[in-house]
């Protein structure tokens, strides 16, 4: 090939990959906002299962989140909450909340993990199929 050819060709490939970034901007400006936190106390639905924080309890060395589940059978439907503790994700580390069952009822789930002082950020995550939530649980 000539280096003319080249030239051109690489051209065309650099102008493509411009209106691809461009559509990808305008899709992600016409987006919704990120879901802001629910409210403590606040029943939410998330995917099927109808979820209220009632409280939280914050250890040097776990998170015990008390949590109303219900709406849905699932033998492990703890699976379905993370907590991100200073930027680090955990998964549950122990609990009573499975399994959950269509009438709702009160569990606590814990989280093992090193909470650095009064300042750190908690947050709890509750993910179903294709519906997430979040809740900024109060420390100290």
């Amino acid at each position: 090939m000539q280096t003319r050819t080249l030239l051109l060709l690489s051209l065309g490939c650099g102008f493509a990959i411009l209106i691809a970034g461009a559509a990808l901007l305008l899709q992600l400006s016409g987006s919704e906002d990120p879901s802001t936190p629910a409210p403590i106390g606040s029943v939410v639905s998330v995917g099927d299962m109808a979820v209220t924080v009632v409280s939280a309890e914050t250890t040097a060395s776990s998170v015990a989140v008390e949590l109303q589940l219900g709406g849905v059978d699932d033998p492990d439907g703890s699976r379905s909450f993370g907590l991100i503790a200073s930027g680090t994700s955990y998964a549950p580390g122990g609990g009573d909340c499975d399994p959950v069952t269509i009438a709702a009822r009160t569990c606590t789930i814990t989280f093992v993990v090193e909470v650095d002082g009064d300042d750190a950020a908690l947050v709890l995550v509750a993910e179903r199929g294709e519906s997430r939530m979040r809740w900024v649980l109060p420390t100290g």
